[in-house]
């Protein structure tokens, strides 16, 4: 692989890190000051970025086989890229963490506010780490999903890390 192709796009993603932790660190501290349902709050927004996670890759910032780009086989026949693996697996992670947030949301208790926020924020770090190692997008840099996907996954991913670590923290800090 270019590792010179690839270095716009790791700088894309780390400022679009960098700069989505920065927002949710603000959030988490404006919780902090809003009491007890905070946690609750936090899950409630994890669980939309799931459904945004989960329909990213197709609609919002789609991999390549949404935008008509197909690699050739041997045979002239198209077949999918590499990045198709990406956006079906964000579907189910999307999918885990609204499933998990709603529940923590509705459910509340401080043991389940933890485990929900615990699960959220593994489900962000399994974000951040799909398409770049569990199921990496295509190698050029030039690609849609290079160029999207990638830094939309990563930058949500970082938001619901922050999310549920937050609802953890705060679940932690109630009484009862």
């Amino acid at each position: 692989m270019d590792e010179e192709a690839m270095a716009p796009a790791e700088e894309v993603v780390s400022d679009a890190v960098e700069g989505a932790t920065e927002g949710a660190t603000e959030a988490v501290v404006e919780a902090v000051e809003d009491g007890p349902k905070a946690p609750r709050w936090m899950l409630a927004a994890a669980a939309a970025a799931g459904v945004f996670i989960a329909a990213a890759p197709q609609y919002v910032f789609p991999v390549c086989e949404f935008e008509g780009l197909y690699k050739m086989s041997a045979t002239g026949e198209p077949t999918l890229m590499r990045c198709h693996q990406t956006a079906m697996i964000a579907v189910w992670i999307g999918a885990a963490l609204a499933a998990v947030g709603v529940a923590g949301a509705l459910m509340g208790g401080k043991r389940v506010l933890q485990v929900c926020g615990v699960l959220v924020a593994v489900g962000g770090l399994a974000t951040i780490a799909l398409p770049i190692w569990i199921a990496p997008v295509c190698k050029t840099a030039s690609m849609p999903c290079v160029a999207g996907t990638l830094p939309g996954l990563v930058v949500s991913g970082a938001l619901v890390t922050v999310l549920g670590a937050g609802a953890v923290l705060l679940a932690k800090s109630k009484s009862g």
